[in-house]
């Protein structure tokens, strides 16, 4: 069973568009949800989904497990939902890139229309191998990263926008975390 706190790790991209909802648990799945409370629950108040993950901001997560809502815990650094512009280094095209090909300036990120591609690493068990191109999504993923707990269309389908813990799989009709390794 998985516990009710998640680890997300690394920074995040995308998330376009969320926006602070505040309130008490709804029983009743939102307008942006089929399955979500309309306003984010508060934590330790009772759920009937387990294993059900809802975000309500850029970054805020509740799980549903165990019959109770509980808080996310956000790991490797502060979310960044929305990429925001790119360096100053960055090549105009997404095309210009060339995933996992060497790069000089970890830590960019380069925001386009169809992805992100991010200077990462290095990573284990290679960390002396210095830092690569990560682009994501994969082709026919939406971008921005979808809210987590919207609805999805394709079951099991993944999609992964950082080279570290972003990723987003579709489970039985809507968005869930999926749980993506780390390369370049």
């Amino acid at each position: 069973m998985r516990a009710a706190w998640l680890l997300v790790v690394a920074t995040t991209f995308g998330c376009g568009g969320i926006t602070t909802s505040d309130g008490d648990a709804g029983g009743d799945a939102g307008s942006w949800s089929p399955v979500c409370p309309a306003t984010r629950p508060a934590e330790g108040s009772s759920c009937s989904h387990d294993e059900l993950d809802c975000e309500y901001a850029c970054g805020d997560v509740v799980i549903c497990a165990d019959g109770a809502w509980a808080g996310a815990v956000l790991g490797g650094g502060p979310p960044s939902c929305d990429a925001g512009p790119s360096a100053p280094d960055c090549p105009s095209t997404e095309s210009a890139i060339t995933p996992s090909a060497s790069c000089a300036n970890a830590g960019d990120t380069c925001v386009y229309s169809t992805g992100i591609c991010a200077c990462t690493g290095p990573f284990d068990p290679t960390p002396d191998a210095g830092a690569t191109w990560f682009c994501g999504p994969e082709s026919g993923c939406p971008m921005p990263r979808p809210r987590i707990g919207t609805a999805c269309a394709t079951p099991s389908q993944e999609c992964d926008y950082a080279a570290c813990g972003d990723g987003v799989v579709c489970t039985a009709g809507v968005w869930q975390p999926a749980g993506m390794g780390c390369g370049g």
